[in-house]
């Protein structure tokens, strides 16, 4: 019987390796025809687009406003 030798050439999975991460989540989703028509505009790509998109709704729904006039609660540290 011959004794298996570690193969140190071409080939075989290697730490470190590979095409890096560049996202943390993969979504999936079904547009609807008013966005499918805005996607299909876009002139950045659509994952660039999508995300930026996503950020500046979250933005906008977290702001605070009283009458219409946005409000910063931030206190000034003395």
């Amino acid at each position: 019987m011959q004794e298996k030798s570690e193969k140190k050439g071409w080939g075989g999975r290697r730490d470190g390796s590979g095409r890096k991460k560049t996202c943390a989540r993969r979504v999936f989703f079904s547009a609807n025809e008013k966005v499918a028509r805005i996607l299909d505009e876009a002139d950045t790509p659509l994952s660039e687009f999508i995300n930026a998109a996503i950020e500046a709704y979250a933005e906008e729904r977290n702001k605070k406003t009283i009458f219409g006039l946005e409000i910063s609660i931030e206190r000034d540290k003395d």
